[in-house]
């Protein structure tokens, strides 16, 4: 760098021997100093000019530029930046995102400040993304300035940084998944860094991973709660053992850290089977994993502490652990408001081209947070899935507008579950229930189903119950009596012209003439209509024979009904539509096998039954002397609701399996029944099997 300061020899107003350098300053150059500059000016190739004129002897040709290059400089962690392929590791997260690890990318221009004109350091980056554990976000600094970027031949480029300004940072993320991405990642950074004079761009790679070390097991989840298990329903989790290292992961054994009665391992691998690493062709995602589960049964004894299950490997650092617990919490009360006295969902309306949208609100009165996912228009019948969504949309929305997959509903607050109609212009839509599942206190309690109701009453649409068939059971020569319910679900009228049984063997158009020797409805059926919202209670009867030899009995219930209006003696508008349901009649020869008893009861205060607000619904089962202990399967079905009413048990709600709780939806005031059932089944002995008589639970909601 040229030092022009001693050229300064005198300052006056004028200088006619030397050149004007300030206001009443000039030089004198030194015998063979204009040499001098020439050599150093040519050497240089520019000039430095900070408030002093051009010395005398650099020429035209020789002249000093008054421009700087741009320079690049970049750090990680505020620390001088390795380059590819060095890369910088985070160490790897065992909590499973957690927690989050950052590592800022600072990006400078340090050229020189000594010109009049500084051009701008461009840069541009892109990244090699096949890990979705690690994300690149620009956390500050970024100044745009793609024009004059590309007016010094750099289009395209993301960033322009002056000389001293502040730096671009860019934020490398890691949280931790269980996803088993480990591949490294590469920054790379384009940039005009010293290099604009030769028309080319300076690149720098940089590379970021997770830190691995051999052998690496991961277990996943980290801790297990059994919420509310009782004895008579045990309940079974699974953990995952995951290969996080690079080399081959082996299984060596599982165990509790402290012995416990009530909890059992009942699935673990092979001792000495092996997780090839990820990207091993036995494991190319990393997805592979060894399953470990365990079987939860509570009894009387004081060791109901929580117990540590240990998964050991031929990892050094020792088996990963995962805490087990056990917690009995009450479920969350909560009440559906759809705002409409019949309460379905429904579309009403003069112009069938007309959209519209509908609201209920859900409310969670606690204790517990409610979980409510899979919100959606299902169809009824299954072949009209693509119909059926083509034509509704339902989802949960929080109170800020957006749409949740997946949302909790604190003690307290409430969420909008909303449905949308469009017409698609080829007349009324499939029949279809809005859903959701729900689950509280750690329990899924299954789907919550609302009616859609679209257009005029004009076709019926019934619904049976129990489903998928009736039991009743008998010595020979004696009987038995069930009911079986026919909900009108549709708002208008519906006759049911026939109803009879026939052997399930009975291939004709006709079944009414070939009655069944086991089965019969009684009183004789005649035709009846059932109204909008109403419901048909047929009494079936089990009668076998006194020479019977079969053990179970199989035959079919045949109902067809008007899909029309029904005009004296002739369905005008539709057709004759029969439906059958599966009877099942099970024999007791021998007296032996006494069949189970239950009680059956709802469990909220019968006081604070109100429209809109769920009712929870209990049986309690005894299996006497042929079924003590068992497994017990639960049924119920609606029998009896309020004049309008629209609450149904749809056929997925009718069996809970073996869960003895039911909840239902009272959609108007007044007096409900509901007829529920057990069925016991011997442990050892599967084919040992016997349903108890229908008990029906009768309440009033105000």
């Amino acid at each position: 760098m040229l030092n022009l300061v001693p050229l300064v020899t005198n300052c006056r107003e004028s200088g006619p021997d030397g050149v004007a350098l300030l206001d009443g300053c000039t030089t004198q150059p030194p015998v063979g100093l204009a040499m001098k500059l020439q050599f150093e000016c040519a050497r240089a190739g520019l000039c430095a000019v900070l408030l002093l004129a051009v010395a005398s002897g650099c020429d035209e040709e020789n002249q000093l530029s008054a421009k700087s290059s741009p320079k690049i400089e970049i750090s990680v962690a505020d620390k001088p930046a390795q380059f590819s392929p060095v890369c910088t590791l985070f160490d790897r997260d065992t909590l499973q995102g957690q927690l989050a690890s950052h590592k800022k990318i600072k990006i400078r221009n340090t050229g020189s400040v000594l010109g009049a004109t500084v051009d701008p350091l461009c840069i541009k980056w892109s990244v090699t993304k096949n890990n979705t554990q690690l994300k690149i976000t620009v956390d500050s600094g970024l100044k745009v300035d793609e024009a004059r970027c590309a007016g010094l031949g750099y289009k395209g480029y993301q960033a322009a940084l002056p000389v001293n300004g502040s730096p671009l940072i860019l934020d490398v993320e890691y949280k931790g998944n269980e996803s088993g991405d480990n591949d490294p990642i590469t920054i790379t950074i384009d940039s005009n860094s010293e290099a604009k004079d030769i028309g080319l761009t300076k690149t720098q790679k940089l590379c970021f991973g997770i830190a691995t070390t051999g052998v690496c097991a991961d277990l996943t989840p980290k801790e297990v709660t059994f919420f509310n298990v009782t004895k008579a329903n045990p309940a079974t989790q699974c953990v995952e053992v995951k290969n996080c290292g690079t080399s081959d992961l082996v299984f060596s054994g599982a165990e509790f850290e402290t012995n416990n009665a009530q909890y059992q391992i009942i699935e673990q691998p092979n001792i000495s089977e092996v997780i090839k690493p990820k990207g091993d062709g036995a494991n190319p995602d990393g997805h592979k994993s060894l399953k470990i589960c365990v079987r939860y049964t509570p009894d009387a004894n004081l060791d109901n502490e929580d117990v540590t299950l240990k998964v050991a490997t031929n990892s050094k650092q020792g088996p990963v652990t995962a805490l087990l617990t056990h917690k009995t919490q009450e479920e969350a009360k909560w009440s559906v408001d759809c705002s409409d006295p019949t309460g379905k969902i429904g579309f009403f309306f003069a112009d069938p081209s007309k959209a519209d949208k509908k609201k209920c609100k859900i409310i969670n009165a606690g204790p517990p947070p409610l979980k409510l996912q899979d919100a959606q228009a299902a169809a009824i019948n299954i072949s009209d899935k693509d119909a059926v969504e083509a034509a509704f949309k339902c989802q949960v929305f929080d109170l800020g507008g957006i749409a949740r997959p997946l949302f909790a509903i604190a003690p307290g607050k409430s969420i909008d579950f909303v449905c949308e109609y469009t017409p698609n212009g080829i007349g009324k839509p499939p029949a279809a229930n809005a859903t959701f599942s729900h689950s509280s206190a750690g329990i899924s309690a299954g789907a919550m189903a609302l009616p859609i109701a679209v257009g005029g009453c004009d076709t019926p649409a019934p619904e049976l119950g129990p489903t998928p068939d009736l039991w009743l059971q008998a010595k020979p020569g004696q009987s038995s009596t069930g009911t079986l319910s026919v909900a009108n679900q549709s708002c208008a009228n519906m006759q049911l012209v026939t109803a009879c049984v026939a052997p399930a063997s009975y291939k004709g158009s006709e079944p009414c003439t070939a009655p069944s020797k086991n089965f019969a409805v009684e009183p004789a059926f005649s035709p009846v209509g059932v109204p909008g919202f109403g419901i048909a209670n047929l009494q079936i009867k089990f009668a076998p024979d006194a020479k019977a030899t079969v053990k179970n009995v199989s035959d079919l219930l045949h109902i067809s009904y008007c899909s029309g209006t029904w005009a004296g003696n002739k369905c005008e508008g539709g057709a004759i539509v029969s439906r059958a349901l599966n009877l099942t009649g099970a024999v007791d020869f021998d007296g032996k096998i006494t069949p189970p008893t239950t009680t059956c009861g709802v469990v909220d205060d019968a006081a604070g039954l109100t429209k809109g607000k769920i009712v929870s619904l209990v049986a309690g089962a005894k299996g006497g002397p042929t079924f003590d202990n068992q497994t017990f399967f639960y049924r119920w079905v609606l029998s009896k609701r309020p004049v309008g009413a629209t609450t149904w048990f749809s056929e997925a709600q009718q069996t809970t399996d073996q869960s003895n709780t039911a909840k239902l939806l009272p959609d108007l005031a007044g007096d409900y029944e509901v007829l529920c059932q057990v069925q016991a089944i011997k442990t050892d002995d599967s084919s040992t099997s016997a349903w108890s008589p229908q008990v029906p639970v009768t309440f009033t909601v105000k």
